[in-house]
């Protein structure tokens, strides 16, 4: 990162609430258990830069944006205020949206056995209406969500996006690369032991088996450690962590990785397409990226999976939420499992789902 100036909430804020105003792009953010937040701010020197703050979509033929990292506004998070949560607004999703998720399964499960897919991840949106500010929600985000990455980002062209997502995409420093394979969830409940599913269990193995297969190819050596059970927020995952040395700038890399097995399917290309025609929607950011990215190897690049997000537009919110799907898939756990994910999202919304 580069240089970094430090100043209260209120100035950062302010600057937030600036550039709203002359319609500029920015973004805040929280490093998973960082005790500051973090703000990129577009400047008419935004053309190029080595070290940038960007926002991809899940589809790659789809536009990406970008902020350089001329300068960076930090504030502790202990300088937030954040106001109290209301009683909860209790919500249940329409017979018919559950029917018509459960119908995708079926299909997607159908695939499977024909051989034309291995695993695909299908999602599906809801829309919020009279929610909070972006800022109130953003607040809720950094103080809730430690362990995660929190962001809200603003653009004209695709308006405000806040989330707190658990998956490292993939990060580098020093010719180093991390990753992380992320796949298989459960509800987090106190005390007891996670014993992992073979659905599950293979469902983690496929995306790993695609990220060793992707750094194979670049000649990395490479370091494994899982899959273990990863806790994040109210939700515990089945997750991978790789440690590999980087024969690629990390542009390179990431236009193999994205989109992996986690928010795509095996194969790629066929998971993509039955997505297209089954999911009913446009996915636009979600399961995209987003964090900063640098070409100079003495800068680190952290970028992040856009998970447990959502979309902000006139007091809408709109969550998003999905599930992998292969052979092994229950429909209505898949479904079950989408509703635990909205919690999430939910928890900082003030509603409560059935």
């Amino acid at each position: 990162m580069l240089y970094q100036e430090n100043k209260s909430s209120k100035e950062l804020f302010k600057k937030v609430h600036a550039c709203l105003g002359e319609n500029t792009a920015f973004v805040l953010f929280k490093r998973p258990n960082a005790d500051e937040v973090l703000g990129i701010f577009e400047d008419q020197s935004d053309t190029c830069h080595d070290t940038r703050f960007v926002f991809f979509p899940f589809e790659t033929a789809q536009k990406g944006y970008e902020i350089a990292c001329n300068s960076v506004i930090s504030t502790p998070i202990i300088d937030i205020a954040v106001s109290n949560s209301k009683s909860p607004t209790p919500w249940r999703a329409a017979a018919e949206e559950k029917n018509r998720f459960i119908s995708a399964v079926q299909q997607a499960q159908k695939a499977i056995a024909q051989g034309k897919l291995q695993k695909v991840v299908l999602s599906r949106s809801v829309a919020l209406t009279g929610m909070q500010d972006p800022q109130h929600l953003f607040s809720r985000l950094v103080h809730s969500y430690t362990n995660a990455f929190c962001y809200w980002w603003f653009h004209p062209s695709t308006g405000h996006w806040l989330g707190a997502s658990p998956e490292l995409l993939l990060a580098t420093r020093n010719n180093t690369a991390q990753i992380m394979s992320l796949a298989g969830t459960r509800k987090f409940k106190s005390g007891e032991t996670v014993s992992w599913n073979e659905k599950e269990k293979e469902e983690q193995a496929l995306v790993s088996a695609y990220i060793e297969d992707v750094l194979a190819r670049h000649g990395a050596s490479l370091k494994v450690e899982g899959p273990n059970t990863i806790l994040a927020g109210s939700l515990v995952h089945l997750g991978t962590k790789f440690k590999a040395s980087l024969q690629s700038d990390p542009d390179t890399l990431l236009k193999e990785l994205h989109p992996t097995p986690a928010v795509c399917g095996i194969p790629k290309d066929e998971a993509l397409e039955f997505i297209k025609e089954n999911e009913g929607y446009a996915r636009e950011y979600y399961t995209g990226y987003l964090g900063v990215l640098s070409s100079d190897p003495e800068f680190s690049s952290e970028l992040y999976v856009n998970l447990r997000c959502m979309r902000y537009i006139n007091n809408i919110a709109t969550v998003y939420v999905g599930c992998g799907i292969t052979a092994g898939s229950d429909p209505e756990m898949e479904w079950q499992e989408t509703v635990d994910k909205s919690q999430t999202i939910f928890k900082i919304l003030d509603i409560s789902s059935h």
